[in-house]
C-alpha cells in the first residue's frame, strides 16, 4: 500500500516513525518508488497494516492516508522481428533465404 501523511509537514515525521516501527517489526517493509515518487509499504497482512497505521497515530501523533500503489505503465512491443529460414525450391538447387517477419 502506498502511505502519506495528511499533513503537509509530516514527511520526515513519517519516514522516522517507519523507521523506528521497521526497527520493531522487521515482517514490515518500506521503499520509495524512483517512478512515482510514493512511499510503499508492505506487510504480511491487510491487518498488520492497519496496527501500524493505529501504532503511528497513537504513538507517533502522525495522521496518513493509505492508498493502492500507482502501478507505471509500460509500454510493450507488440511484435518483435525474428529471422526465419525460408526454403525455396528451384529446379536443380535448393535456396536458403532469411526473411524478416
Amino acid at each position: 500500500m502506498a502511505i502519506k501523511p495528511k499533513g503537509k509537514g509530516d514527511e520526515d515525521k513519517l519516514s522516522a516513525a517507519l523507521t523506528k516501527i521497521r526497527e520493531e517489526d522487521p515482517t514490515i517493509k518500506m521503499e520509495v518508488n524512483p517512478e512515482t515518487k510514493q512511499t510503499l509499504v508492505y506487510g504480511v497482512g491487510e491487518q498488520q497494516l492497519d496496527v501500524m497505521v493505529q501504532k503511528l497515530k497513537a504513538k507517533y501523533k502522525i495522521e496518513v492516508d493509505l492508498t493502492d500503489p500507482i502501478i507505471p505503465y509500460r509500454e510493450k512491443p507488440s511484435r518483435q522481428k525474428h529471422p526465419c529460414a525460408v526454403v525455396i525450391k528451384s529446379s536443380p538447387a535448393v535456396m536458403v533465404s532469411l526473411v524478416t517477419l
